[in-house]
């Protein structure tokens, strides 16, 4: 028996909320994106603050995208 393997599209958010919102209803499987009290490459960049980084998780949830 041949299983087909389908790879999962991750996408990044860039900056809240309009490119998760375009991500998602893209078919974006995932969306990663960056907490502004986190450091890394996106230190510099606009962040999803913890009201944003909540709203973002039940809005990827509900419509079935992961959020990391």
């Amino acid at each position: 028996m041949h299983t087909t393997v389908v790879p999962e599209l991750l996408a990044p958010a860039g900056s809240p909320p309009d490119a998760l919102i375009a991500a998602v209803s893209a078919g974006a499987d995932a969306v990663y994106l960056g907490g502004a009290h986190y450091g890394g490459a996106r230190q510099n960049a606009v962040n999803f603050g913890k009201t944003e980084m909540e709203w973002a998780l039940r809005y990827c949830h509900a419509r079935a995208s992961g959020c990391m």
